[in-house]
């Protein structure tokens, strides 16, 4: 992971983690983007007095952060970065700005982190977006999920509000396919890959086609070609 789109500063045993927009902030103009980057406030009254309460039990505050607008142009790297030092001076934090591994809700930018931090002994994330009715999508909830941890809502953490929430999305594999898995299909055959962005279905049919030595092959790919 590009390093400019991250701050680790040392190792913690405990972790606390967090969504940023829609969990701990929210846009003063109620637009669902920020219209510059000083467009902002805490989502709940008490985000603050939470985040201490963590700090003097021992917790590391980290900040995972969906940040596709950056990639489309649509805002700033040094924007959020700006919002985050201003308000959570004390947290680090990893910011996905492409549909890749890194982007929730696949589980990429956790394990940057815990190659930088060690597996925590202790550790939990809260997010805004777990499937629920009027919520934008399941990516927090399934974030946690891939990662294999602990998840709560922005309003059962910042509200006490009681939720019976649920991920969404279908297990990892613990052992993923390798080539030689379909080494009998390298002739006359349609390959069908399914599953979420940046998840390797690309890069498996590269590796495919290199494996099985096939001369004469068409890709086709979303990434490529538009209805």
């Amino acid at each position: 992971m590009n390093s400019n789109f991250y701050k680790f500063t040392s190792p913690s045993k405990k972790v606390a983690a967090f969504d940023l927009d829609g969990t701990l902030i929210k846009t003063k103009s109620k637009k669902r983007f920020p219209i510059d980057k000083n467009d902002y406030e805490y989502a709940f009254d008490n985000v603050d007095s939470k985040l201490n309460e963590l700090i003097v039990s021992g917790y590391k505050i980290v900040i995972f952060t969906n940040q596709n607008g950056i990639y489309r142009g649509k805002t700033k790297l040094e924007d959020i970065v700006y919002k985050i030092e201003k308000l959570f001076p004390f947290a680090d934090y990893f910011i996905s700005d492409k549909d890749d591994i890194y982007r929730k809700p696949m589980p990429g930018m956790y394990y940057e982190f815990v190659k930088l931090n060690g597996k925590p002994k202790e550790v939990f994330y809260v997010g805004d977006a777990a499937g629920r009715k009027d919520d934008h999508s399941s990516a927090d909830i399934n974030f946690a999920y891939n990662s294999g941890i602990k998840f709560k809502t922005q309003n059962q953490y910042f509200e006490n509000n009681k939720e019976d929430i649920k991920p969404d999305c279908i297990p990892l594999p613990s052992k993923p396919n390798s080539i030689s898995d379909v080494k009998e299909f390298n002739n006359n055959v349609v390959v069908i890959m399914q599953g979420y962005p940046g998840c390797g279905k690309t890069e498996f049919i590269k590796e495919y086609v290199k494996h099985n030595k096939i001369k004469e092959h068409l890709h086709l790919s979303n990434d490529e070609y538009t209805k």
